[in-house]
């Protein structure tokens, strides 16, 4: 089940991050010196750059699983073959609220990230930190895969579907979300 829901992130104590003050700092700066401002403070997108934005995403996700898709089909079958259980692998993920449809909630949104399978199907899940590159519960095509960076080829079908986009923050698992201090949390809503 695909998990479609806004999370609200518990509050800190304001503008008392270092890297919130030292933004806010070089934000007056350029005020100051007459330059364009970045991030909150800055230009402001508009819905015509955010679709715009969402189709190159669209356009560039469409054209890369069409020239990804025989190498796809290639690493599905070697998971297949060399380890029972599903191809791919679905995480809960916190990202950004997905705004280019002119919808901005500003609130982090959870959902389901896709990736090829690399640990075998009944290795216990990680409590709160991921699998290292020596762990036994990795397979053999999975250590190949990750060395690579092959694993997150599915991920295009992530942002085929508008959670997720070639440039922005990347998405987090929810337990480095809960840490996350006031700029980080400003960032992910951004």
């Amino acid at each position: 089940m695909l998990v479609d829901t806004q999370v609200p992130l518990p509050q800190t104590e304001p503008e008392t991050d270092l890297l919130e003050r030292s933004s806010v700092e070089v934000s007056a700066m350029a005020e100051r010196l007459g330059l364009p401002r970045g991030g909150r403070h800055g230009a402001r997108r508009t819905r015509l750059g955010l679709r715009l934005k969402r189709t190159i995403d669209f356009g560039c996700a469409l054209f890369l699983l069409a020239l990804a898709a025989p190498a796809m089909l290639l690493i599905a079958t070697l998971i297949k073959l060399t380890s029972p259980g599903p191809i791919l692998f679905r995480q809960l993920r916190i990202g950004h609220s997905p705004d280019w449809a002119g919808r901005r909630s500003g609130l982090p949104r959870a959902f389901e990230i896709f990736k090829f399978r690399t640990m075998k199907a009944d290795a216990p899940a990680y409590e709160i930190t991921p699998a290292t590159h020596d762990d036994d519960r990795i397979t053999r095509v999975g250590r190949f895969l990750r060395k690579t960076s092959l694993d997150e080829l599915p991920q295009l079908l992530n942002v085929l579907r508008g959670e997720m986009a070639f440039i922005g923050p990347r998405p987090e698992m929810p337990f480095v979300v809960k840490s996350y201090g006031v700029f980080h949390r400003r960032r992910l809503a951004a």
